[in-house]
């Protein structure tokens, strides 16, 4: 749910170790431009990336990856680049007054997370109906009469699906970052300057420009005043209170999976928690991903309730480069991850593929579609 603390950019060409070469990740292909629409008019910028088929002419899926907060839909490239080439169709889109789906006057905008959950909704309605009449440009893998549907949402991105209409049909719910930014979840030292910026300073500023202007104050895209102060109001608004809201997490939904490295500030693992025990009907599994001594040489661990790991799961490929290079890597300092790194390229090699495996577990066989 968090804003970003520095302008993201977008992530550079994902090392070619494990995780396919610049021109397998289809770096030149950016996606084909579309316009959805929401329940209420409003349209959204989004861009679809058809899969790669893999061997028989069959794509393992389609993701729809939905931003973080005041995050353009262009810093997930490289990510969904990654996934075409690894047979999945992507899409990625902006929320409303956001990036490319800004207005030309942002002030006075109409836009809250209610209206952000409506864009959400937008996309996968979209994505579950490609699946079913054959996605833009690719060919597809009849399982179960339509190729499976999954999303992988980053902060707010995540936090809202389970409140979304369409969420019942995906595959599965990969939350990345997922939490409702409840200051007391902030870890030390970090939580009363978090608070302070959060619950102080952008509703302060909000007020007086009219809407947050996060690309000024480098802290990711200007966001409608709506969205801030929403934001802004979490110390006193529990969005659970919200009787909808609270009733469209008790659903029955897909498999849930809660990811966040284990130096995300805002997706702690109490805030993770906080997130799943509204779960309530839901088979969920919590993850963290635990900061390596390189960028790429990460390991990834389940819940202890579960007794998954993420570990055991990944690639061989990539399990003997993390071995091959744990000696190298002895004396490197930690690189962080935080709540963005995950989308970054220096996690292709070991939490892109756990991602995926996450989303779209390989325990289907895919079958050709009729051409």
């Amino acid at each position: 749910m968090a804003a970003a603390m520095a302008q993201p950019t977008t992530p550079a060409v994902p090392a070619s170790r494990g995780a396919g070469t610049a021109a397998q990740a289809g770096v030149a292909d950016r996606g084909r431009a579309l316009s959805l629409q929401a329940v209420d008019g409003q349209r959204l910028a989004a861009h679809w990336h058809a899969a790669a088929p893999a061997a028989g002419g069959a794509v393992r899926g389609v993701v729809v990856l939905a931003p973080a907060t005041g995050v353009p839909q262009s810093f997930y490239l490289r990510f969904a680049q990654w996934l075409a080439a690894h047979g999945v169709g992507v899409l990625r889109f902006d929320f409303r007054g956001t990036a490319a789906s800004r207005p030309a006057r942002l002030r006075g905008f109409v836009a809250d997370f209610s209206h952000w959950a409506l864009d959400l909704d937008a996309a996968l309605a979209f994505a579950l109906a490609e699946s079913v009449r054959g996605a833009p440009g690719a060919q597809h893998a009849e399982i179960g009469g339509a190729v499976r549907v999954s999303l992988i949402g980053h902060s707010i991105g995540g936090f809202l699906a389970p409140a979304t209409l369409h969420a019942p049909q995906l595959h599965r719910l990969v939350l990345v970052g997922a939490q409702s930014a409840y200051w007391r979840d902030f870890p030390q030292p970090q939580r009363w300057p978090m608070a302070l910026m959060w619950h102080g300073v952008m509703p302060a500023v909000t007020q007086l420009v009219g809407y947050f202007p996060g690309r000024a104050l480098r802290l990711g895209e200007d966001l409608p005043r709506g969205v801030a102060m929403a934001w802004a109001a979490r110390p006193w608004r529990d969005p659970w209170r919200v009787p909808a809201f609270a009733d469209a997490y008790a659903r029955t939904l897909p498999q849930t999976h809660l990811v966040a490295a284990d130096d995300d500030a805002f997706a702690t693992p109490a805030a993770m928690a906080r997130v799943a025990r509204q779960l309530t009907a839901t088979t969920t599994q919590t993850h963290t991903i635990a900061t390596g001594r390189a960028g790429t040489d990460i390991e990834a661990t389940g819940s202890a309730a579960t007794g998954i790991s993420l570990t055991g799961s990944a690639s061989a490929n990539a399990n003997a480069n993390a071995n091959a290079n744990a000696n190298a890597n002895a004396n490197a300092r930690p690189q962080p991850i935080g709540h963005f790194g995950l989308f970054r390229s220096a996690c292709a090699v070991h939490a892109w593929p756990r991602l995926l495996a996450l989303a779209l577990p390989d325990d289907r066989r895919a079958t050709s579609s009729p051409a």
